[in-house]
């Protein structure tokens, strides 16, 4: 292979890539002048199409960029149409602004003047009135110092009263503070003859309760002593058989005699020692 072949071979543009995947084929060295012939034809196609190809993919790609750069100017043209809107909007809402500003102005300065009208016919009306109570006042002013004159001597008269009021008030305080003491005395002494009272009373009691106690005692024992005399009368009569008549006489006499003997005893407290 001589240098011009290398050459062309190496001007040949490369495959498609459908041709990375086709199988590697060994390279025959053939040098015969058609197979080169068209191995050069095919290659000249083949980069024909691709020129074809990368030509209608560079228009498209050029038709979509056109498309954007419209689409873009559109967009650029309405926001452009929407920046003079608001430009316009602004400058009307300026003016309106402006416009209110100064009705507003307008209305307050009409509204201050005639509150400016209004003060000044008050201020009218207060000088007459004042000169008006200048003269009232000078009418009545000795009217006036007759009355303080009289007032004067009225307090001076009631601030007596209430002076002479003040001094019976502090003495019948005076007089309820000594009732209210003694009232307290009494009711100390009160007191202290209740509880004198209640201690005799529970003293009393205590004292009534321990001969009631003693009472009962006496009582049993001389329960005990009628039992024990009826039991020696009887053995009196046990001993008297002999005569029945004497020995009943002598039994009951003998039982009068002990019994009569006994409420002696109860009568001086003597129970407890014939026991």
């Amino acid at each position: 292979m001589n240098q011009n072949q290398r050459r062309q071979r190496s001007r040949i543009p490369t495959p498609a890539p459908r041709a990375q995947f086709a199988r590697p084929r060994l390279e025959r060295v053939d040098n015969n002048p058609r197979t080169r012939l068209r191995d050069e034809a095919t290659a000249r196609e083949q980069a024909t199409q691709q020129q074809a190809t990368q030509r209608a993919t560079l228009e498209r790609e050029n038709r979509t960029l056109r498309a954007q750069v419209r689409k873009l100017q559109h967009e650029q043209a309405a926001l452009r149409e929407h920046a003079a809107q608001r430009a316009r909007l602004e400058r009307v809402t300026r003016d309106l602004r402006e416009r209110a500003a100064r009705e507003q102005v307008a209305q307050d300065r009409d509204t201050l003047e005639q509150e400016n009208n209004t003060l000044w016919a008050r201020v009218r009306n207060f000088r007459n009135q004042r000169n008006r109570l200048r003269q009232q006042n000078i009418t009545l002013d000795v009217r006036r110092r007759r009355q303080v004159n009289i007032l004067l001597a009225t307090l001076v008269a009631q601030r007596l009263r209430s002076n002479f009021l003040a001094h019976e008030h502090n003495e019948m305080q005076q007089q309820r503070d000594n009732a209210l003491q003694e009232h307290d005395w009494m009711r100390q002494d009160y007191d202290q003859l209740s509880e004198d009272l209640q201690r005799t009373r529970n003293q009393n009691e205590e004292e009534t309760t321990s001969l009631l106690i003693q009472i009962s005692e006496f009582s049993k024992r001389a329960d005990l002593l009628d039992k024990a005399l009826l039991e020696a009368g009887l053995q009196i009569t046990e001993t008297t058989n002999d005569n029945p008549k004497t020995s009943i006489n002598k039994s009951s006499r003998s039982r009068n005699k002990l019994r009569l003997q006994l409420v002696r005893w109860r009568s001086q407290g003597q129970v407890e020692t014939i026991e």
